[in-house]
């Protein structure tokens, strides 16, 4: 297969092309008064949602260079989700008002390796002058806020601020499609286990990049499965039940694997395959917890029930289970009372008797985990696509309140990194003229997000930053009810998380972008691209 190559100006010019394509489409969401976006989801009813990444990653364009421009920006916007689980559509905003100027200035005659460093250097600088003016979340009203920022519905955001205050800030909160109407909150049992699926086969062909199982069966061993043929007895009943398991070991050998993912694929049995967190004392310990708190009885030769008399009466139980890349959540786990309430009582004392700093932390950090407290949110609507439009605003939500708890908040709608252009234009200086324009780059892309707030709400974006440069700091424009606010009083702040890792992520992909010179592509329909 031969391979098509461009170089210089005529593959910049495409590759801002391929930007402002997907950076256009995205930034209609953007605030209190964005649009929403329709999705052909190829089957069934289309996907109406204002979720950045969601729409971003399905943009798919037919010249392969713009392709790159746009799978670019889409990185920016998926490495937010991964690290804050929202500002998506800040991120994309950002990347385009940097990814653009800093190619049309290489074009010019400017030194994109220096212009990189100097795109880098103001985006730390702005970041650390954001964090420094974070404020705590204290109360259930300011969590509450920050939810209903980001989901735009204050009823929905009060269901997320309940869950996180009546589970803590290392409960879990998971959120479920449900068959009604009506959105509601039920609170239950639910663990983390911190490791996620062995092996991807569990997500192919799927939208989502986790797996849902309803009603799970839970096989705990402490010992390494290296074939199926070890564990045939529960497999051979797990078929004929018709039930899914998860199997948690501390590994598995490649052939386990790869039986477990043929089997996956021709429909015989799921059996998610999770490997045990930690080493050693740590790692038994968990696993022993772990067996307590669902019912399971531990499959090893040391505990008296090897892996090859191991029957699905053995396995524990859950209610749902959700099983992503790097963490598995088990709700409505289904212990026996008495075991969880010897285990904890066991534990405290341990840690009454314990003199070790490090060990009485690691003790209270299983005595959460044998709590168990969860929450989840049963996400109802009226059709299916209004569910998943609303499970898609919830989860963003959910994470940003989350992030909020951790890192607290800043003065929202945009106006934070405004108020960072203004403190650091004085001071961001370089004595060199091309890292002083990729500092310039950054000061006038932080602006944006304001501008474009202020657009889709149908104001004069530019007569409203005009205002923003001068007003007081925390002092705002409410979007919704088109008045100049303080910020803080009326609600309308972002998680500091969400905001240092869009404006990161984006200078990040931008300065990659601008110092790109050839752009190389086999030849070939689109569909043998790879997706995103």
């Amino acid at each position: 297969m031969s391979s098509e190559v461009r170089f210089g100006r005529s593959f910049r010019e495409l590759l801002i092309e391929g930007v402002n394509v997907l950076a256009d489409a995205v930034k209609v969401t953007l605030g209190p008064c964005g649009r929403n976006v329709v999705l052909d989801t190829g089957r069934g009813s289309p996907l109406v949602t204002n979720d950045g990444v969601t729409i971003a990653s399905r943009i798919h364009l037919a010249d392969p260079f713009q392709d790159m421009g746009a799978r670019l920006v889409c990185e920016a916007a998926s490495r937010t989700n991964d690290l804050a689980g929202d500002g998506t559509t800040t991120a994309t905003v950002l990347s385009q008002a940097m990814i653009e100027p800093g190619l049309k200035a290489a074009d010019h005659g400017g030194n994109p390796v220096l212009m990189k460093d100097g795109i880098l250097q103001g985006a730390r600088a702005a970041a650390d002058w954001i964090r420094k003016q974070a404020k705590p979340v204290t109360t259930r009203k300011e969590l509450e806020n920050v939810a209903a920022v980001s989901c735009g519905d204050r009823q929905l955001a009060g269901l997320i601020a309940e869950a996180l205050e009546k589970t803590g800030p290392e409960g879990l909160v998971t959120l479920k499609e449900a068959v009604q109407a009506k959105t509601w909150l039920e609170l239950t049992q639910g663990i983390e286990i911190p490791e996620g699926y062995a092996s991807p086969f569990v997500i192919q062909g799927q939208d989502s990049p986790y797996l849902t199982l309803e009603a799970p069966r839970i096989m705990i061993t402490s010992e390494k499965l290296d074939s199926l043929q070890d564990i045939l007895g529960v497999l051979e009943e797990l078929r004929e039940s018709e039930a899914a398991m998860i199997l948690v070991a501390p590994d598995f050998s490649e052939e386990a694997l790869g039986a477990l993912a043929l089997n996956h694929a021709r429909g015989i049995f799921t059996a998610v395959p999770v490997k045990a967190p930690f080493f050693g004392r740590l790692q038994s310990d968990y696993l022993q917890d772990l067996c307590v708190l669902t019912g399971a009885k531990l499959c090893s030769l040391s505990a008296g029930l090897p892996l090859q008399q191991a029957r699905l009466c053995d396995l524990g139980t859950a209610g749902n289970a959700r099983v992503e890349q790097d963490r598995t959540i088990l709700t409505e786990t289904r212990g026996d009372e008495q075991r969880i309430n010897l285990r904890k009582q066991q534990t405290e004392e341990q840690i009454r008797s314990e003199a070790d700093p490090l060990e009485k932390s690691r003790l209270q950090k299983r005595l959460s985990f044998l709590t168990g407290k969860a929450a989840v949110i049963h996400c109802g609507a009226l059709t299916g696509s209004l569910r998943k439009e609303q499970k898609l605003r919830l989860e963003d939500a959910l994470n940003a309140a989350k992030c909020a708890m951790q890192e607290g908040i800043v003065a929202g709608g945009g106006t934070a990194y405004v108020e960072a252009a203004r403190a650091l234009k004085p001071t961001l200086q370089d004595p060199d003229p091309d890292r002083q324009r990729g500092m310039e780059i950054v000061l006038n892309a932080l602006l944006v997000p304001a501008r474009q707030i202020a657009r889709n709400a149908g104001y004069d974006g530019d007569s409203i930053l005009t205002r923003l440069c001068q007003s007081p700091q925390g002092t705002g424009f409410n979007a919704v009810v088109g008045t100049w606010d303080n910020l803080f009083s009326c609600g309308i702040t972002d998680p500091v998380q969400v905001t240092c890792s869009a404006l990161l992520n984006a200078a990040e992909i931008a300065s990659l972008l601008i110092t790109t010179e050839a752009g190389i592509v086999q030849t070939g329909n689109l569909a043998d691209r790879e997706p995103y």
